[in-house]
């Protein structure tokens, strides 16, 4: 972006990408689809998720509730999704304060054409939950449009 430009959120999607063909290396990355099935997931969970199969595909997305979310219910992914399906939205939900083996951290879920994209993000930041908020919204309306495959393989996620 050139520099007389300023950066805030209402332009941020004009950034430059700094990293192309990486997902970004503070969070990572699980794409399920509507039954909830992991279809799709970035190489690098098991830096943030010890003990984990690094092949999760296949598995439902509740298989993983002892990794993810202990502290909520088995399913809580896909009342979430079942939520804001429901809601043709997911602004009331995203970010989601939930836990990693007991680390905070923020579910953003973005939904796709049958596929959807949940983000997880370490929620240790100086950002506040409202600018989360904006954030997630942001992101989620520009994947909207994004074919899950495509968006895996440019990004260097299993599938």
């Amino acid at each position: 972006m050139p520099a007389h430009i300023p950066v805030d959120l209402s332009n941020c999607d004009k950034e430059p990408i700094h990293i192309p063909g990486q997902i970004q290396s503070h969070g990572f990355l699980i794409v399920v689809d509507q039954d909830c099935i992991i279809r799709y997931h970035s190489d690098n969970i098991p830096l943030f998720i010890e003990s984990i199969d690094e092949n999760l595909i296949g598995k439902h997305v509740n298989d993983i509730h002892s990794l993810i979310g202990r502290n909520e219910p088995k399913d809580f992914i896909v009342q979430l999704i079942t939520f804001g399906k429901n809601n043709r939205s997911f602004e009331q939900t995203n970010p989601f304060a939930t836990d990693i083996q007991g680390k905070p951290f923020y579910l953003i879920i973005s939904p796709t054409d049958n596929y959807y994209l949940l983000e997880f993000e370490p929620a240790a930041s100086d950002l506040t939950i409202d600018l989360q908020k904006i954030i997630g919204k942001s992101v989620s309306e520009m994947l909207a449009d994004k074919k899950p495959a495509a968006f895996a393989r440019q990004f260097g996620a299993s599938g």
